[in-house]
């Protein structure tokens, strides 16, 4: 009967209403409807809640939908002076809510990153997509994204990181992609996973044009 009450009471203020999870993630950028909130009126309430004022500050807001299926604003703030310093703010769209809000730890938001590997598992594993979607909400620099006309295939980099590593094949392993961008010139690297049992047992990171490697772990000497 409560839940009949809310919906009905939903239908009739003609407002989205959600269950909120907080510890729910975001699925993929979301369009202004009928009741949101301004991106201004976010960034003032997330301002306003902030732990410290930061005097120089980069501002980031975007407007999502959740795996709860709910609506929110995401607003990070940078500061500029310390460079790690940073906090965001993720209110409800509708009624501008606080629903959490979180620091970071040397420049990475720690909780927000256990939230999506609670959610999708390790980052190693996570997609192309959900690399550069994370990075283009919580990242003061983001650095992952998607390749571009004239990189080499995943499946090519992946043939030559087991050859460089000296494996036959990725048996036994689950194979994680990433592309970042900080190659030579204005090329991106390819980042290779083998992970097993959730730990990533062998990285390696190709130039995404040419394949050449850049970086392997552990490296012919056996470092991680």
């Amino acid at each position: 009967m409560k839940k009949l009450m809310m919906l009905i009471l939903a239908l009739v203020l003609c407002v989205p209403v959600f269950a909120e999870d907080a510890d729910a993630i975001p699925q993929q950028i979301a369009g202004p409807t009928n009741g949101t909130i301004a991106m201004e009126t976010a960034i003032s309430t997330a301002m306003q809640v902030l732990p410290a004022q930061p005097e120089s500050y980069q501002t980031r807001a975007e407007l999502v939908r959740m795996s709860d299926d709910g609506i929110r604003w995401i607003v990070t703030v940078f500061d500029l002076k310390s460079l790690t310093d940073g906090w965001c703010v993720e209110l409800d769209a509708f009624s501008g809510e606080v629903i959490v809000s979180y620091t970071t730890y040397d420049g990475f938001f720690l909780d927000a990153y256990n939230r999506w590997e609670l959610h999708k598992g390790p980052h190693a594993l996570w997609t192309l997509e959900d690399k550069q979607f994370y990075d283009a909400l919580y990242a003061m620099m983001p650095a992952y994204g998607l390749p571009m006309a004239g990189d080499i295939s995943k499946e090519a980099a992946l043939t030559k990181a087991l050859f460089v590593l000296g494996l036959e094949s990725a048996d036994g392993y689950q194979v994680g992609y990433g592309y970042l961008f900080g190659g030579e010139g204005y090329n991106g690297v390819w980042e290779i996973c083998l992970v097993k049992e959730g730990t990533v047992a062998y990285r390696v990171i190709l130039e995404a044009v040419t394949g050449d490697v850049y970086y392997m772990e552990p490296d012919e000497a056996g470092n991680g």
